[in-house]
């Protein structure tokens, strides 16, 4: 015997929890107005032609963008080749003996441009999450083109420093808005190849910018000088590009080039992958959560460190190759090699990442070395006329392309939530301008007879550092996974973890499969799924990742899965077991709710679940002196508060009365005698085993039992008196222990109980009528018999749901929680171990009698490994 349906409340009625609460649009994802609130199946072939047609307008459109930022910024590299350098007074000679060139006003030049892209970062950030992102792009971009064609007019190095500045605030927008466009319109999945698509412009632009300035080379004469015709052919077609750009779509809900199905499609894929759609409010606590995050700072230093070499090539790449002996012209043509190799690896590395779990960090690392190696050649080679060494070099080093691309990636693939999100890619966005900063300012024209030395020897210690924090941020998510799927660290390790997605492992829920008709069959009436893995990433704006420690097992539940007519909806077919747990916080988008937190919750029979902090069942476990974990599902939970206004509330319970109560050794039961006992009653405890019966001894307490050691138990307890409802003699027992007749009967468990309990009840008695487990599984349930005696005696029947007493629920945990304190009541639990796997089993055992006090199951132990069923 146990308790019964109240046990299943934790903090507010079921029926409020079925129904979301509204939610204030301005903070909810967009797409929720198109796709509803829940998930629905999609047809795989109508998503793959939906990415196909992301694919074609989006990439394209992204390559050209973010191609013509590099193109813009690193046609300096060419322009001082042209005739900048003298006509702008870049470079000075300096009064030293022998005369030496200084070409830091050029370095600062090159600087400057991402100084103006820092202070574009935050007005630029914030129009992206505020406005319409195609809108904003196009009168951004055409200003950037305005910026471009106004260069051609520039007259002095204070002039280039000014352009260069505008040029970087309004590019700005460029980096943060695509990296946001691939995480609004593609899954978590494949985010990673999109990046590298895009990414891999700066070799293609490399190549293409190359070829342009080429040909401007060749120009004899004009009215201008060869830099400005550059400038005016790259304002032309940014401006060009801006006018695209107003085709833009913020997201899939307003994708213009798709129909209102595949739109349809598109929102609701991310969902299903729970990567979100754009919102446009801020979320302040994600800032929070960002800045306390360590692998926001690994990322940017990686980011800071890696984006050097950029630095210095863009601005000064043309200038260094044309020391190792070659002409003006042929020194352009030597981007070609270093945009190839950009190129390339970057797509591989995509590719790869996209293609093979748990390599991008690997990938990282790897692609470190030949961009060390490359910069260990120049410096070290001979210098002489068109030499070999120092070009092979130079052309290895394009490998930082990839580095870029996996540290963007990496970045990306571990937040969710578009604030950030916004956030990383802004991280991102400053280390970005923070190492292309500093790499020109590495170059020290005076030491070009040593081969630059500070240039190679910095940039090697940049990409020592690129690899160290590459190990660090392995080693922070290697043990967040272990820490997730619930690995010991002191264990072997299992493989290589899974690094920027977690495991690529799943997770099991139990769900209904069959409706019994009358005993739980284990192994038919319940299946266990498998569902993919949940983690970190999954979560959007307000969500709790929440894994299952213990779940309570209550017996109303039987009752769930009858499709009849009751107080909740019954489970349906296929649909996950419902229930009360405790769990724990694994990973948090929400303030109320942080990580390592204990929580109460009914998300069901599952060992993963997300759920919405606003969930009125989601809450805080708050252990009290004397108290432990559990209690939450027991007498501080549905089991407690079931008994408290049962026994108080419907049994109106006062010094005096003869109180008798079924079920006595269950959870519930055991509570509702200890109150009657604190009111000065005297308790008949009715169980099922003398064990159970020995608790309830001490206050006139009746427990009705069903086995020898409840009996037992219930004894110890203190009541007045126990019996066993398994004895031979119960019948005899029953009346001979009820002589003085009953006041208050509270009832677990119907049938012939109940029957027996009218015929011993006084006039205007109170039953109070909490469940009936003896009826749960019987195909034919029987109802009282015994009406004569309720009409005779003026006996008050009432049945009730704890929910109906939700306004209440502090007011009874102060008082049971005090008497827990105080030592006024005890509680026994029964926790079977074995996770998901065993939960129907211990359900059916329920019924026949298996537990005293609460009944658990226990689905991960709090230190230790997680079942795997």
């Amino acid at each position: 015997m146990a308790d019964e349906k109240k046990t299943f409340p934790s903090d507010t009625g079921y029926a409020r929890a079925i129904h979301a609460p509204s939610v204030d649009v301005e903070d909810h994802d967009v797409a929720i107005t198109m796709v509803g609130e829940h998930r629905q199946e999609l047809d795989p072939a109508a998503e793959a032609r939906v990415v196909r047609k992301l694919d074609l307008f989006l990439i394209p459109a992204m390559i050209i963008l973010y191609g013509f930022v590099y193109y813009d910024k690193a046609i300096l590299g060419s322009a001082v080749l042209f005739g900048m350098t003298t006509d702008l007074h870049l470079s000075r000679v300096l009064p030293t003996n022998p005369p030496t060139t200084d070409t830091s006003r050029l370095s600062w030049a090159t600087s400057m441009f991402y100084f103006g892209m820092l202070a574009g970062l935050y007005p630029m950030t914030f129009a992206l999450q505020r406005f319409n992102m195609g809108r904003i792009l196009g009168v951004v971009v055409c200003f950037w083109a305005l910026v471009c064609l106004l260069t051609a007019a520039v007259t002095s190095w204070q002039g280039l420093y000014a352009q260069r500045f505008f040029l970087g605030f309004v590019e700005s927008i460029i980096p943060t808005g695509l990296m946001c466009i691939v995480t609004s319109f593609y899954t978590q999945k494949e985010q990673s190849l999109r990046q590298s698509w895009w990414f891999s412009s700066t070799g293609i632009f490399t190549i293409v910018g190359g070829a342009l300035n080429y040909g401007f080379g060749q120009i004899k004469g004009g009215a201008l000088k060869r830099w400005q015709y550059i400038y005016l052919l790259a304002g032309s077609l940014t401006f060009l590009l801006g006018l695209g750009c107003f085709f833009v779509p913020s997201s899939p809900t307003s994708a213009w080039f798709l129909t209102k199905d595949e739109r349809f499609i598109a929102t609701e894929r991310l969902r299903t992958g729970q990567t979100g759609v754009r919102c446009t409010k801020f979320k302040w606590y994600q800032i929070r959560e960002s800045i306390l995050d360590i692998k926001v700072w690994l990322i940017a230093l990686m980011m800071a460190s890696a984006y050097t070499v950029n630095g210095a090539v863009s601005g000064f790449g043309p200038l260094i190759v044309s020391t190792f002996g070659y002409s003006n012209l042929d020194s352009i043509l030597f981007q070609f090699p270093l945009g190839g190799i950009c190129l390339l690896s970057i797509l591989l590395t995509g590719y790869l990442s996209s293609r093979f779990p748990n390599v991008r960090v690997i990938l990282l690392i790897i692609c470190c070395l030949p961009v060390i190696a490359g910069c260990a050649i120049i410096w070290k080679s001979s210098w002489f006329h068109r030499a070999a060494a120092p070009v092979v070099g130079y052309s290895i080093i394009g490998f930082f392309g990839a580095v870029v691309s996996l540290v963007i990636t990496l970045g990306m693939a571990n937040v969710a939530g578009q604030t950030k999100k916004c956030f990383m890619a802004a991280t991102i966005f400053v280390a970005y301008c923070v190492g292309n900063i500093v790499g020109p300012q590495l170059i020290k024209s005076q030491t070009k007879s040593r081969h630059y030395p500070e240039l190679w020897t910095g940039l090697i210690i940049c990409y020592c550092i690129t690899i160290t924090s590459a190990i660090a941020l392995y080693i922070v998510l290697w043990r967040e996974n272990k820490r997730r799927e619930g690995l010991d660290l002191n264990e072997t390790e299992r493989g290589i973890a899974e690094i920027e997605i977690m495991s690529k492992s799943t997770y099991q829920t139990v769900v209904l499969a069959k409706r019994p008709t009358a005993t739980i069959v284990p192994g038919e009436t319940f299946e266990v799924k498998e569902r993919p893995l949940l983690t970190e990433r999954d979560l959007g704006a307000g969500d709790v990742l929440v894994e299952t420690l213990y779940l309570s097992l209550d017996p109303a539940m039987r009752g769930w899965l009858n499709d009849t007519r009751s107080y909740v909806p019954p489970v349906q077919i296929g649909e996950k077991m419902r229930g009360f747990c405790i769990g724990k916080v694994l990973a948090t988008q929400s303030l109320k709710f942080p990580i390592g937190a204990h929580v109460a919750c009914s998300h069901g029979w599952t060992e993963l679940s997300i759920i919405k902090d606003t969930e009125p069942t989601l809450r805080i476990v708050e252990v009290p002196q004397g108290g432990k974990l559990t209690d939450t599902l027991g007498v501080l939970g549905g089991t407690g508060l079931t008994a408290y206004f049962g026994m108080l509330d419907i049994g109106q319970v006062k010094a005096g009365d003869f109180v008798v109560v079924s079920g006595a050794a269950g959870a519930t039961g055991s509570v509702a005698c200890q109150i009657a006992k604190l009111k000065g009653a005297r308790v008949l405890g009715i169980a099922g085993s003398e064990e159970k019966i020995a608790k309830l001894k001490g206050a006139r307490v009746l427990g009705i039992a069903g086995s020898e050691e409840k009996v037992k138990w219930l004894r110890e307890l203190g009541c007045d008196d126990a019996v066993n409802y398994k004895s031979e003699n119960f019948a005899r027992e029953f009346k001979e222990k009820t002589a003085e007749l009953i006041d208050v009967f509270y009832d677990n468990v119907g049938g012939e109980i109940l029957e027996l309990a009218l015929s011993r009840a006084k006039e205007h008695s109170r039953f109070v009528m909490c469940g009936a487990i003896s009826q749960y599984n019987s195909a034919k349930p029987q109802g009282p018999k015994n009406f004569s005696m309720i009409i005779a005696m003026r006996i008050k029947l009432q049945g009730f749901i704890v929910f109906d007493y939700a306004p209440r629920y502090a007011e009874a945990r102060k008082d049971l929680t005090q008497w827990l304190e105080e030592g006024k009541i005890q509680r026994k639990e029964t926790v079977m171990k074995g996770g998901l796997a065993i939960a129907d089993k211990a359900l059916m055992e329920l019924y026949n009698g298996v537990n005293t006090g609460k009944l658990l199951v226990e689905v991960k132990a709090e230190e230790g490994l997680g079942s795997k069923l």
